[in-house]
């Protein structure tokens, strides 16, 4: 409109439902723009601040979209879109414990299994596993369908010693997508556990092919070629781990016992001296807060 003058209210409406068609076909900045004009013709329209919210969430502005909902809060908060939207982004934003109690309130009011799976999520991402066990259950009663929350619910079991109860979930996942990254990995840890190495291997192969970069998909496949006699590989790979993240434990205790086996004991020994100093660095920083 010119001169910024707020649009009819058939108009705004119209305008309001091309900018949601925008974004429901994937035309992410197409509807940030038009939620854009809309909020900035009306910022106290709470349709056009919701969606320009959600759109910045998607484009991976979180922080924008806080402060496009924060100031509507204050007589709003009735509105669940409203205070999930605005959970979320402060989720997103900040992962504070703050953020993740008001998703699980929000939860607990509107009986919502996506605000579980966003909680359950978070606590997942904060290995509050006890929990994430208990958001992502909570999820799953109201709605098993979620995408991703199989996988979420098997990292968790897994996480808490429950690998044979975190195993159907992780079935189920890939059932619903075979190309499920976590899904793999996770599915060729256990199989490893059990000694089923054969099992594991293609597992481990999809898991790497789909994600190459993932640390833990190259610690584990290198541990299964430790295990199954292929020193040269596991050796190489942990090496490139090693030299990455050089604080990181594992790799230099695989290395440290990988490096006697091919008769390198002065690589052993300083691989166990860094381990050894690792070790102590950790012991001295105290526990994780």
């Amino acid at each position: 409109m010119a001169g910024g003058q707020i649009p009819p209210a058939s108009d705004a409406t119209a305008a309001l439902a091309q900018a949601r068609e925008s974004l429901a076909k994937g035309d992410l900045n197409r509807a940030r723009r038009q939620a854009e004009m809309l909020h900035a013709q009306n910022p106290r329209d709470l349709g056009a601040a919701i969606l320009l919210a959600n759109c910045y969430i998607k484009l991976g502005r979180a922080a924008d979209a806080v402060e496009v909902l924060k100031p509507l809060e204050s007589g709003n908060e009735s509105n669940t879109d409203l205070e999930y939207s605005l959970a979320f982004a402060m989720l997103e934003s900040t992962g504070s414990e703050e953020s993740v109690r008001q998703m699980e309130a929000i939860a607990k009011t509107t009986r919502s299994a996506k605000a579980w799976t966003a909680a359950g999520a978070a606590r997942l991402s904060r290995e509050q596993f006890p929990k994430a066990k208990t958001d992502l259950e909570r999820a799953e009663a109201l709605d098993p369908s979620i995408s991703g929350l199989d996988t979420m619910l098997g990292k968790v079991l897994f996480a808490l010693d429950e690998a044979d109860a975190s195993l159907q979930y992780f079935q189920s996942a890939l059932r619903g997508n075979p190309r499920d990254f976590e899904a793999n990995l996770y599915v060729g840890l256990y199989r490893m556990k059990r000694g089923e190495f054969v099992e594991a291997r293609p597992l481990l192969e999809l898991a790497l092919e789909l994600a190459p970069n993932s640390p833990l998909a190259r610690l584990k496949m290198a541990q299964l070629n430790g295990m199954t006699g292929k020193y040269a590989e596991a050796i190489g790979a942990l090496e490139g781990l090693e030299h990455e993240t050089p604080n990181w434990l594992e790799p230099h205790l695989q290395l440290s016992s990988l490096y006697y086996k091919v008769r390198r004991p002065a690589d052993g020994q300083r691989e166990r001296a860094i381990v050894k100093q690792l070790e102590e660095q950790q012991q001295n920083a105290g526990p994780v807060k």
